[in-house]
Formats: C-alpha cells, sequence, structure tokens
C-alpha cells in the first residue's frame, strides 16, 4: 500500500510542478504533456481504488476521481507516423511510432490544474 501512495505523491508532485511552470511560461510542450496524462490517471484511480478501505486512501480516491472528471472532457487521439527502416545489430527493422494528440481547450487544463494544485496542497499538509 505505501509504495502506491508514493507512486501517486510522486505524480501529483511532478504534475503540480509542471502546473505552475505552464502558469508562470505559458510553455504549451508541457502544457500537452499535463492533458496526456489522461491515460495514467484512469490506471492510477484503478489501483487506488483496491485500497479505498483504508483511511489514508479514501479522501486520495476521492480526488483523484475529481481530477478524472476533470480530464474526460480531453480526448487523445492515437495515429500511426511513417515507417521508418533501421539497422539493429546488423538486421535491418521497420519501425513505425504512435503518434498521440491531447485535444484540449485552455480553460479545461486550467481546471485540471487547479485540482492538482488542491490535492498537492493536501498531500504536504
Amino acid at each position: 500500500g505505501v509504495s502506491v501512495l508514493v507512486l501517486a505523491g510522486t505524480w501529483i508532485e511532478g504534475l503540480y510542478i509542471a502546473s505552475n511552470v505552464v502558469k508562470e511560461t505559458n510553455n504549451k510542450e508541457l502544457a500537452i504533456r499535463i492533458a496526456e496524462q489522461k491515460n495514467i490517471i484512469d490506471i492510477l484511480e484503478i489501483i487506488l481504488s483496491n485500497y479505498i478501505s483504508e483511511p489514508n486512501f479514501a479522501l486520495l480516491v476521492e480526488d483523484i476521481r475529481e481530477l478524472k472528471a476533470a480530464y474526460d472532457p480531453i480526448k487523445i487521439t492515437t495515429e500511426l507516423g511513417e515507417p521508418q527502416k533501421k539497422e539493429i545489430n546488423g538486421t535491418l527493422v521497420v519501425i513505425q511510432d504512435e503518434i498521440s494528440t491531447a485535444h484540449y481547450t485552455d480553460e479545461q487544463l486550467a481546471v485540471i490544474m487547479d485540482i492538482i494544485s488542491k490535492i498537492r496542497n493536501k498531500i504536504v499538509e
């Protein structure tokens, strides 16, 4: 259970730092990274919900679910990039990257960043 709390806390702290940078600098690349976390929060919510009967987890699960709801309007699309040939250990292989795109508004991201800040401040209290 403790390792799950550490994982969640580390993830929130990373998003909190990224959010502050976006708020101060309007860094578009970092804003996209925050939006792309939609996939991670789904997984995190599933993991944390296994521990919901424990007092330390119940409030965190509630907060994560609020954050998940804020991520709901964000759409992430994935498409295949151009195939590329590479030589690896003398063998020619074809690699095809997936390109993900997050579709969000500045207002949606602002709500997400506010919730992240709220959760982070609860954790460090």
